[in-house]
């Protein structure tokens, strides 16, 4: 549960004298600013995890960060709490905000979870809240709402290009299904200084831009900040040692690496381990959070025939053929 305010609402209709809570409100308007982690525990009441920290950190410096992860670690709630820091602290801020489906991911899901911590940040930081309306979708300054807004969009939106500002975001939830020329029109919203871009989802097939980001050597240059987060229980798996040797994690504070969360239930694991089996690739990329090596819906993986294609045993036997059902 949040704690008590930490600043009241201000009314102009009252006698008190307001220029203390106006001072008190700027010092913490202007910390929060550069620290987005002070942002979510002072005004929101939260505790963030220590790699939510890191993104939340890397975020505030730099321009392209990744996040790859299991089920259950909490990124939308961390993309959440970007949203509503990045629109309430910044002058004119837009925040363009995605996903593959727009009814079940961004309005169901990523707005669902902005209506939430928009309610604890009105009952905590009232002086925060007063001066901003929340739609459904949409997060607006009362005076300038066509200047000054977070907005959920689709993602073959023909518009989702056409936004621009001196302090521009852009987040894509479960970005890997997001198609490619999605991800171009978005990238033409990063023209300002100071625009940003912020991705997370779970991974998928070995294809498209999320893919790229997290394998591709081109890619390190632009997404710098990539961020890796297994479930604590799955911290001997082998597809995840193999990973943590590949990502070391820098300590205290990391713009990249593997980290490992405690918010997924050990029970859920064994069950889905029995349901799906360990080398399956929907365990792979739902659980463990690494990229299998091939997609979710593929009966032959890509990886099999790349090996038969080099076999040279056994060509004298017999012949079998097999069939990739393809829906």
């Amino acid at each position: 549960m949040p704690g008590p305010r930490i600043i009241e609402r201000v009314d102009p209709t009252t006698r008190h004298d307001h220029a203390e809570l106006l001072e008190r409100f700027s010092a913490l308007l202007e910390s929060w600013v550069r620290e987005p982690v002070r942002f979510v525990v002072e005004g929101l009441g939260a505790m963030p995890d220590p790699w939510q920290c890191d993104v939340l950190d890397a975020t505030a410096v730099e321009d392209y960060v990744a996040i790859r992860s299991s089920h259950g670690a909490g990124k939308t709630t961390l993309l959440a709490w970007v949203i509503l820091w990045f629109t309430c602290t910044r002058p004119y801020a837009r925040v363009t905000t995605t996903a593959p489906t727009f009814n079940k991911q961004v309005k169901e899901i990523l707005w669902a979870e902005v209506h939430k911590w928009w309610r604890i940040a009105n009952d905590r930081v009232p002086l925060l809240t007063q001066d901003f309306e929340l739609l459904a979708t949409k997060l607006q300054n009362r005076k300038s709402p066509g200047e000054w807004f977070a907005v959920g969009i689709p993602s073959n939106d023909v518009k989702i290009e056409g936004y621009h500002s001196q302090h521009m975001l852009v987040i894509v939830d479960e970005a890997k299904g997001v198609p490619t020329p999605a991800f171009y029109s978005l990238h033409g919203t990063g023209t300002t200084h100071r625009a940003k871009f912020l991705i997370a989802s779970t991974p998928g097939g070995p294809s498209g831009e999320f893919y790229k980001v997290f394998t591709e050597e081109r890619y390190r240059r632009t997404w710098p900040s990539r961020f890796v987060i297994h479930p604590e229980s799955l911290r001997e798996h082998p597809a995840v040692r193999r990973d943590v040797l590949e990502n070391p994690e820098a300590e205290p504070y990391s713009t990249g690496g593997t980290y490992y969360t405690t918010r997924v239930r050990q029970e859920w694991i064994e069950a889905r381990a029995i349901e799906w089996g360990e080398d399956s690739p929907v365990f792979l990329a739902r659980v463990v959070g690494n990229f299998p090596d091939s997609g979710l819906d593929v009966l032959i993986p890509r990886a099999w025939l790349v090996e038969a294609k080099g076999r040279s045993e056994g060509k004298d036997g017999p012949v079998v053929v097999s069939c990739d059902v393809a829906r």
